[in-house]
């Protein structure tokens, strides 16, 4: 079983990659936050993977909503992993991890991080299609190697003293920031109603026929920034021309 959550795209291609070789069926956490679906069964023999973006060096607030929650049978032990997927490093997210999932009594075994193309574009320029073409290349090679490591049921590679660093120091701004106050859609905007339709956080509604933030803080995911069709929707000042960024495998079709 892979459980998954994903903004841009990056996470669910990683998931749909080891899905196809590892043969498990994938879940969307998003729609099991909604559903409050947190108990599944597992097979006996079967693995449990968690595949997410860091943000700020650190879970996603519905992962970490997710992972105090979710639970199997009693008599199962699985293989417990996490894929992270981040623009550089995962920080100290591997130790949030497993120390959240200790505490509902589940061990994680291993944590795989893997660099995939940045979508922060409230503070970076996204990246061109060259860069994602460049970077996604070794993405293929990494997430073979890491599919591989699963079917064995290997140790990851774990964080260190650094990792923890940064993590301490930009895990606050995450939790008391991600404040939706600074989001707004310009003149471009064409009603569609998808930023509503995709926010994991349901912080979006569509009044006369605009989108309005209803919720003071959002999980900063940037879905409804990246994947507007118009590129219609910024955050204050900070994303006029930096671009926007959706996995290219992904761009479309969901």
């Amino acid at each position: 079983m892979i459980f998954y959550f994903s903004g841009t795209g990056n996470s669910l291609a990683a998931a749909r990659y080891l899905e196809k070789e590892l043969a498990e069926r994938k879940v969307d956490i998003t729609k099991a936050v909604r559903e409050k679906k947190f108990s599944y069964e597992i097979g006996e023999e079967e693995s449990v993977g968690f595949v997410f973006p860091v943000y700020f060096w650190g879970l996603p607030s519905i992962v970490a909503y997710f992972l105090h929650r979710v639970c199997f049978q009693e008599d199962r032990k699985p293989y417990l992993y996490g894929v992270m997927t981040c623009g550089s490093s995962i920080g100290a997210a591997d130790k949030q991890m497993k120390s959240i999932l200790e505490k509902r009594g589940h061990q994680l075994k291993a944590v795989f991080p893997l660099v995939m193309p940045d979508n922060y574009v409230v503070m970076f320029q996204a990246p061109t299609e060259e860069e994602v073409e460049k970077i996604l290349k070794k993405t293929e090679k990494e997430i073979a190697v890491i599919s591989a490591s699963v079917k064995r049921k290997e140790d990851g590679r774990w964080s260190k003293a650094k990792g923890f660093a940064l993590s301490t120091v930009m895990q606050p701004l995450y939790r008391n920031g991600r404040k939706t106050a600074k989001f707004h859609a310009e003149d471009t905007c064409i009603s569609c109603g998808k930023c509503a339709s995709i926010c994991p956080a349901r912080a979006i509604r569509i009044e006369d026929g605009k989108p309005i933030w209803v919720k003071k803080q959002c999980i900063f995911c940037m879905a409804c920034i990246n994947r507007c069709p118009v590129q219609a929707i910024q955050y204050g000042s900070r994303t006029l021309k930096k671009g926007r960024y959706e996995h290219p495998d992904i761009k479309g079709e969901w």
